[in-house]
């Protein structure tokens, strides 16, 4: 899901025309939607029961804060050449740090299930 977004993120940002700039935008869509599900959810399993809930929480004030820190970013770009393919571009780098550290992540519990048993 880290990579479909910066995939998308990186087509926002070089796409020559306003209708593949459009599709671009769908697909970063359908990769925070899949990081919206998918990360609270492997939070939940993997922290001890008495955090799961204040910490599966936590996403929603990470989303947030992450909110407030894209608005800052357009400031910072309003009146820049391209402001808005500097703008979807860095949209890039919270893919490119969900993709890097995926690879450290230990295995959620339902991993490890075997029907079979």
């Amino acid at each position: 899901s880290g990579i479909i977004v910066v995939i998308g993120s990186l087509s926002c940002a070089f796409m020559p025309r306003l209708g593949l700039i459009l599709l671009s935008r769908e697909l970063v869509g359908v990769g925070v939607g899949i990081i919206s599900v998918v990360c609270p959810l492997y939070v939940s399993e993997m922290a001890p029961k008495r955090f799961s809930g204040a910490l599966g929480s936590w996403f929603q004030v990470a989303l947030t804060f992450g909110i407030l820190i894209s608005y800052l970013s357009n400031l910072v770009f309003a009146n820049v050449i391209y402001d808005f393919r500097w703008m979807f571009g860095l949209g890039a780098i919270p893919g490119i740090i969900l993709s890097a550290t995926f690879f450290f992540m230990p295995p959620a519990p339902s991993d490890s299930y075997d029907p079979s048993k």
